[in-house]
């Protein structure tokens, strides 16, 4: 991988890991204004459509393991929890890009 490439694939992952956490941020907001669980991932499927189904099919499940925690645990495992996340999908990404064929 070139350093552009990698540098450019840095960039990706930081801006996953921000709409993660974002995500898991909005959570614990719509939690406390009476929305449920089910609205949230909802509004995250509407705000995603027309993406890379093969990238959303990844992303999704992070997503909605962070609304849960968000929804269903206290605040403070919140950063804890996306950053897991965050490296799921790391993992899941470069299984995705060494699976493609050149």
């Amino acid at each position: 991988m070139t350093t552009n490439a990698a540098k450019s694939s840095e960039k990706e992952m930081a801006e996953i890991c921000d709409a993660i956490h974002y995500i898991g941020d909005m959570s614990l907001e719509a939690a406390a204004s009476g929305f449920s669980r089910d609205d949230m991932i909802i509004a995250v499927r509407m705000n995603t459509e027309g993406g890379d189904p093969e990238i959303l099919a990844i992303l999704h499940p992070a997503f909605d393991r962070v609304i849960e925690f968000a929804f269903f645990n206290n605040r403070f495992g919140l950063s804890d929890a996306a950053q897991r996340e965050c490296q799921v999908v790391e993992q899941l990404l470069l299984e995705l890009l060494e699976n493609e064929p050149e």
